[in-house]
């Protein structure tokens, strides 16, 4: 894990090295009984798990106890590193997979992360309970974009962030004007950036919810037969 403070393109202190190291040592034995994730050589978690997870507290801070999501988190990316370098976020991680919640669970509290709440459920059916309730979500969720929006925008506070980790082919293949308009959110930013050691390109789509509109997240079966 010393790569993992050499390559990082932000200061990690080395109490928070240590939770990474942690981390990746529970990551590593949960997986030997439990399918979490196919990615366990230790470059390979340190760039595509924590570094991608991280990368974009090099442009913005999370100041604050900002409330956030992270949807469909798998073994914990991006929302654990975030929370590993920002304690002050309170995070919750929403996944389908109840496993994978249960090993949350435990590496949480083996790491001694404070307010971080394991959720399993499906995003379309936490949000109908959730609706203007977070200040910032995140996602690395494979999902198109529009039907992420559509999960994702009527879950946040009017003024909230949604945080999509996209690839550039995503960007330049998928129409999400439509979406956009409906759910009354505009593309704030957007953020691309190389991993280190020519680990690839990387895009994180950021955006604005300007307005609550009633009615979303429809029913997940009429989002996959029709789009916004």
């Amino acid at each position: 894990m010393t790569q993992l403070k050499t390559l990082s393109p932000v200061d990690i202190s080395d109490d928070q090295l240590r939770l990474f190291q942690t981390l990746y040592q529970e990551m590593l034995a949960y997986n030997a009984h439990t399918n979490l994730t196919s990615i366990t050589e230790a470059m390979d978690v340190v760039i595509k798990h924590f570094i991608d997870s991280f990368w974009i507290l090099k442009e913005v801070s999370f100041d604050g106890n900002l409330n956030i999501l992270d949807i469909g988190t798998g073994p914990g990316y991006p929302g654990l590193p975030l929370k590993i370098l920002r304690p002050n976020l309170y995070v919750s991680l929403l996944d389908s997979n109840l496993k994978k919640i249960q090993y949350l669970k435990h590496v949480t509290e083996t790491l001694q992360l404070n307010n971080v709440t394991c959720i399993h459920d499906r995003a379309e059916h936490h949000a109908l309970s959730h609706l203007n309730h977070y200040d910032v979500i995140f996602s690395r969720a494979t999902a198109n974009m529009a039907t992420l929006l559509e999960l994702s925008i009527p879950m946040l506070k009017e003024g909230g962030y949604l945080y999509l980790y996209v690839t550039p082919q995503q960007i330049a293949s998928e129409n999400i004007m439509n979406a956009l308009k409906i759910l009354k959110t505009t593309t704030y930013k957007r953020y691309d950036y190389d991993l280190p050691m020519n680990y690839g390109k990387r895009s994180i789509m950021v955006f604005k919810k300007q307005k609550h509109v009633m009615g979303y997240p429809r029913a997940y079966a009429t989002i996959l037969k029709k789009g916004l």
